[in-house]
């Protein structure tokens, strides 16, 4: 009998039916999920999400190729705003930067890395999180944008894509896209009491990665920390869920002038101010922005 791709995928995936369906692997050792991620426009958000919930530790799963899910999904993200970007030059109408239909699946994938992941807000971290306290996978749910920025950092930090050359800028996209797409949550503490901005500062190779493109930020050559202190620059002065400051937490994990620090103490110069903090911190600082600034 016949049913939508939906339906057979969920019939598939019922626990009744004793299958790990999800985690099975092709000669090319490609899940469903990668199927699925690589068909980015054709791909519903219901059947990704039906997919991750079954089983999200596939969503960093490699293939023989090295590649994951997530990791797929990225680059499919990437090629589309590329796309809308050609097209804009062509109709000389605005780009949709955001790609909207394609970037609402970034949802289950983030949710997934997030359920399988530590704790990367906090350095103390924890097991990963049972699927209820993952957040819906259902981009339909009102809540299923809740704290997106956050995930996303965290998510992308986790999976590693950042540690391969050719993977980074996928995953850069992906950022942005997140970025422009929730620029509100730039203000919003997490559970653990974490900005945005907080969590990006202890992700060091975070640290290197520049906007590329302005995104109503003053300049496109900046940082994605400084882009995150340019939407919410309060947050240089807030103190995160451990009491540090930005300044203290990109001195920590090795940030270099350019990449934070300077802004940082543009938008809060005293940040030793009421605050206890080890004598060594300011000389390594001042010993980088010596390197950087030649």
């Amino acid at each position: 009998s016949g049913g939508s791709r939906e339906e057979i995928v969920g019939a598939l995936l019922a626990p009744q039916t004793g299958w790990k369906a999800c985690s099975l692997k092709d000669k090319e050792g490609q899940t469903p999920l990668h199927a699925a991620a690589s068909q980015m426009f054709s791909a519903s958000s219901q059947m990704l999400g039906m997919l991750l919930r079954s089983d999200p530790s596939v969503v960093l799963m490699e293939d023989k190729c090295g590649d994951t899910p997530f990791a797929i999904f990225c680059k499919g993200l990437r090629r589309a705003r590329m796309q809308a970007n050609d097209a804009a030059l062509i109709t000389g109408k605005p780009a949709m930067i955001n790609c909207t239909s394609v970037l609402e699946k970034a949802v289950p994938f983030v949710k997934a890395v997030m359920c399988i992941s530590p704790g990367l807000s906090s350095s103390k971290g924890h097991p990963g999180r049972p699927l209820s306290k993952c957040g819906s996978f259902d981009i339909e749910d009102e809540n299923a944008w809740e704290n997106m920025l956050h995930h996303t950092i965290k998510a992308i930090e986790y999976s590693g894509i950042m540690i391969d050359p050719k993977k980074r800028t996928d995953a850069k996209h992906l950022l942005l896209s997140v970025l422009a797409q929730t620029r509100e949550q730039a203000n919003i503490k997490d559970e653990d009491g974490n900005l945005p901005l907080h969590i990006a500062a202890r992700a060091p190779f975070l640290n290197d990665v520049t906007l590329g493109e302005k995104l109503a930020f003053p300049s496109k050559d900046c940082t994605f920390i400084d882009g995150l202190v340019e939407a919410n620059q309060e947050a240089a002065h807030t103190l995160d869920g451990e009491g540090e400051l930005l300044f203290h937490i990109l001195a920590r994990n090795g940030a270099k002038w350019k990449q934070g620090v300077m802004t940082s103490l543009q938008v809060n110069p005293n940040p030793l101010k009421g605050i206890q903090v080890e004598p060594e911190l300011m000389p390594r600082v001042l010993a980088r922005a010596g390197e950087d600034l030649g």
